[in-house]
């Protein structure tokens, strides 16, 4: 949200396609590198032949039970203190550029109720 906001209109298709490019290189691309280091982690036996580590035999069940569900869950829980955060500092912010009908009835539109806007946003309207 913040950043459509802040992109002016015909520069919002650019924006979104290089935030694809950085999650996809980022986040996709190194994953089953990363999943495949923490099961071979929980390895007791490797399987070796003509010198070099090939698959692995046997597993620590207990091990891999516990990294397998404690790591997806530890990024599952930052996620949601970063849904905490995001949701904590934008229960404010207003999504239309008027101040809602019920909030001028209550207490009147002051400064703090218009929306958040950046500059970008400001020039790309004029």
């Amino acid at each position: 949200m913040v950043m459509l906001r802040s992109v002016p209109d015909e520069d919002q298709v650019m924006a979104l396609s290089i935030l694809t490019v950085f999650v996809s290189a980022l986040a996709f691309a190194p994953a089953p590198a990363i999943v495949s280091a923490i099961v071979d982690s929980a390895c007791l036996v490797w399987d070796t032949s003509c010198g070099a580590t090939g698959e692995c035999s046997l597993y620590n069940s207990t091990k891999f039970r516990t990294i397998f569900h404690l790591i997806p869950a530890v990024f599952v829980f930052i996620c949601v203190l970063c849904d905490v955060v995001v949701f904590w500092y934008s229960r404010n912010s207003e999504l239309f550029d008027e101040c809602p009908e019920d909030l001028q009835k209550r207490r009147g539109c002051s400064e703090e109720d218009q929306p958040l806007r950046s500059a970008a946003y400001d020039e790309a309207k004029v």
